[in-house]
């Protein structure tokens, strides 16, 4: 019997939400991908860093300090 040749497999997974806990209100937030993504001045998740956003619990605005891929 022939042996087969081995190749990899690469399982691409697409954001689905971002999320954050907001440092005024205290609140877990979760936000559509799409909708956070809009609002970024970058397309690249690493360049984030710095960026400004407004909780969509309390209205208050913080900065993106780092981000994590899960």
């Amino acid at each position: 019997m022939q042996e087969l040749e081995k190749v990899e497999v690469t399982v691409v997974q697409v954001p689905k939400y971002v999320r954050y806990t907001c440092p005024h209100c205290g609140e877990e937030v979760e936000v559509d991908f799409d909708d956070f993504f809009d609002d970024r001045i970058s397309d690249y998740w690493p360049d984030w860093e710095g960026d400004t956003v407004i909780c969509d619990e309390c209205g208050a605005e913080f900065e993106i300090g780092s981000v994590e891929v899960d």
